[in-house]
């Protein structure tokens, strides 16, 4: 027996009428599982005859291998014509965790216990199975697209709200002819005036605009720019979406599908209003459509309405490039908004999608990006090349147009897609970034702040050294890769050139630790305040959970040790921390500034921390240069532009300085008499910047200006 696949959309190239014959002779079967929209005319024309009981075997409508709503849809036809109804699965969210599974029933036998749900055993598998990370996180996105974009009820829910598009808050495209709503009252009565618009979107106001409102406050360069108290007024919509992307000149032929939510406002069949009546509420009908096969021609590609009823196009143009295609499609909403129901002339849940329309599926290549290297600045081409080299399998087929793009790459190959469509709501996984192990680095690096803290020179160059033979090593390895790279090679070549001053720099560093002995005596007091601030962070943390544990349960080498890129980033950094007139400090073009480029996590925050202890070693240490005091002053600046991060750094930056200020006191001879200090400017918003403003503001707001017997105020010193 012949199996028919049927097309996502019926028709598509299929002869329904000589397939309903085949299959009343017995000689085809149908294959559902490709279907998203069989509109009931045609569904009639390919059933016409058939009787679910005794044709199931051909009809193979099994609820596994139909979605909820063609199953709907086949069983309307079927009940219209007196045919038995088909039971439609249940909505199951594909991707839920599967928390519990009610075991299958269990025949009640005579005199025999028939054992509990928990202890019932299926394949010797536990029946509660917690599910995981990810099938969490992936439902807490369903739901929250869901909320956002819909539809949240299926594919034909009912909304009770006066707008739907005061439910659904993304994927809303305007109607190109829209009224203007001059007051947010019911939907049937509001005041409206006509605008004017193109076919691109922009409109021209017939209404006097609405004045934004008055900003309190001037922004400043202390406390940033200030922002509106209130959104100003939102006077425009997009009235289309669209993507362009690149197709290869061996393609001939593709084809578009696509469809939105249409909501009409009718009858409830379900809800009731306090006198009984049916309720006027929202009903989301599914419109999906799938264009003919268009030849890749230059040119503009002739409109194609996706539904007689509904004023919807795609529009697009086709433009050569080289022996390649760039197309340009657009979704525009052409419709006239009513002057009631207004929200039944826009588009929700929008969707657009292109693949072939050949047997040659992989058409969508790389989007072409034209740049000359005169047209920007040396180091900024040299950097968007070493991007280019570094992601050259994350490839960029098409760029949105008021809407994301998701690309579905060929099997095996990351260089093709074989389907493009919009995604409202885009998402991109980013993998997990982890540093190196310590085998990676080699058995023999020692990474305990604690044994580094009580390490002598040679000590720290045997204990340190196998770090840098295994970034030497590395890049021995990529340097035998650049000739598979081929367009990339040269810029491989610059990177691993970047690569070996990083080493040398690193090398250096740890030179600096065998010949500066101050040098070395700040790198020791950096790694014991870094054990001791660790340490005692992970003590107070499990004390305020009012856990009852001693220090040194935590005080082992897993909870005080570095990671290998900290010490890297430490090391190569010291040379020109410790020479005031290091060339890679001064030099007045091949001066460096380091960005410690790592995910949230990684440990950026432990790598300057460690630089901050040495820093503020070593200027003790150095006493006074060029009659400046090693003990006064600043001598690091931190900044942070969001107010929770900045609380949290200045925490664990506090806990470093309180370490530091344990060690000094335990040798003040070493390390001075001043104790070391950490303060906090958040802006004038919050914290006066000036002694008068302090006096003021403690006059004004706390009432703490007091007077002594001589008639001045106290000396009042505020910490914050």
């Amino acid at each position: 027996m012949k199996i028919i696949k049927l097309p996502a959309i019926l028709p598509g190239d299929l002869d329904l009428a000589i397939v309903n014959q085949q299959l009343r002779s017995r000689t085809a079967q149908l294959d559902w599982s490709a279907v998203i929209s069989a509109p009931e005319q045609y569904l009639a024309v390919l059933l016409a005859g058939l009787d679910l009981d005794d044709d199931a075997e051909v009809l193979d409508c099994e609820t596994s291998t139909l979605s909820d709503t063609i199953a709907q849809k086949v069983a309307q036809v079927l009940l219209s014509s007196g045919q038995p109804h088909i039971e439609s699965k249940p909505t199951v969210n594909a991707i839920a965790p599967a928390l519990w599974q009610q075991p299958k029933s269990i025949p009640q036998q005579d005199n025999v216990a028939v054992p509990s749900v928990f202890e019932v055993e299926h394949n010797n598998e536990p029946i509660l199975q917690p599910p995981s990370y990810y099938q969490i996180r992936a439902e807490l996105e369903q739901a929250v697209l869901a909320d956002l974009l819909g539809p949240a009820g299926g594919e034909y829910e009912e909304i009770d709200e006066a707008r739907v598009s005061d439910r659904y808050l993304v994927g809303l495209i305007a109607p190109l002819h829209r009224r203007q709503r001059l007051e947010q009252s019911d939907d049937d009565a509001l005041q409206t005036e006509e605008l004017t618009t193109d076919q691109t979107g922009s409109v021209d106001l017939s209404i006097e605009q609405l004045d934004e409102l008055a900003v309190n406050g001037v922004g400043t360069s202390d406390d940033g720019t200030t922002e509106p108290t209130n959104p100003t007024a939102e006077t425009m919509f997009p009235s289309s979406m669209g993507m362009s992307f690149c197709v290869s000149g061996t393609a001939t032929a593709m084809r578009i599908t696509a469809g939105w939510g249409q909501y009409k406002r009718i009858e409830s069949e379900y809800l009731k209003n306090a006198a009984g009546k049916a309720k006027q509420i929202w009903r989301r009908h599914p419109i999906v459509g799938q264009s003919p096969a268009i030849s890749l021609t230059a040119g503009k590609i002739a409109p194609w309405r996706i539904d007689p009823e509904h004023e919807v196009y795609v529009r697009g143009q086709i433009r050569a490039c080289g022996d390649d295609w760039i197309v340009s499609l657009f979704l525009v909403n052409e419709q006239r908004e009513p002057q009631r129901s207004r929200d039944q002339a826009w588009l929700f849940q929008p969707e657009l999608s292109v693949e072939s329309a050949t047997n040659q599926k992989d058409i969508f290549i790389r989007r072409v990006q034209v740049r000359s290297p005169g047209k920007c600045d040396p180091g900024q081409y040299a950097e968007e090349q070493l991007m280019e080299m570094l992601y050259r399998r994350h490839v960029e087929f098409a760029i949105g147009h008021g809407i994301g793009v998701h690309a579905e790459v060929a099997a095996g190959r990351t260089d093709r897609a074989v389907r493009l469509c919009t995604r409202v709501v885009p998402a991109y996984e980013v993998p997990k970034t982890d540093a190196p192990t310590f085998d990676e680095a080699g058995t023999e690096l020692v990474l305990d702040m604690k044994e580094l803290a009580n390490s002598t020179a040679a000590e720290l160059l045997a204990k340190l050294n196998p770090l840098v033979r295994a970034y030497a090593d590395w890049i021995a390895i990529q340097k035998n890769r650049v000739a598979q790279l081929h367009e990339y090679a040269d810029t491989a070549n610059d990177a691993l050139a970047n690569c070996a001053r990083a080493k040398a720099r690193i090398q250096s560093g740890l030179d600096l630790l065998q010949a500066d002995a101050k040098a070395l005596a700040a790198f020791q007091f950096m790694n014991q305040a870094m054990w001791q601030q660790r340490v005692h962070s992970l003590y107070a943390e499990q004390k305020r959970r009012g856990e009852d544990v001693e220090i040194s349960i935590i005080d082992v080498a897993q909870n005080r040790s570095w990671r290998p890129f900290q010490v890297a980033f430490i090391l190569l950094n010291l040379p020109s921390i410790t020479d005031l007139a290091h060339p890679d400090r001064c030099h007045e073009t091949a001066a460096i500034a380091d960005l410690l480029w790592f995910p949230t996590g990684g440990g950026k925050t432990e790598a300057y921390l460690g630089l901050t202890a040495y820093t503020i070693g070593l200027r003790r240490l150095q006493g006074a240069i060029a009659g400046r005091s090693g003990e006064s002053g600043v001598a690091v600046l931190m900044r942070y532009t969001l107010r929770l991060l900045t609380l949290q750094q200045f925490q664990r930056a506090t806990a470093l300085i309180c370490a530091c200020e344990a060690i000094r006191r335990e040798h003040p001879t070493k390390w001075g008499n001043e104790p070391f200090r950490i303060s906090l400017w958040v802006g004038q918003k919050t914290t006066p910047n000036r002694t008068e403003q302090s006096e003021e503001f403690l006059k004004q707001k706390l009432g703490q200006y007091q007077s002594t017997s001589s008639g001045s105020p106290h000396q009042v010193w505020t910490y914050w």
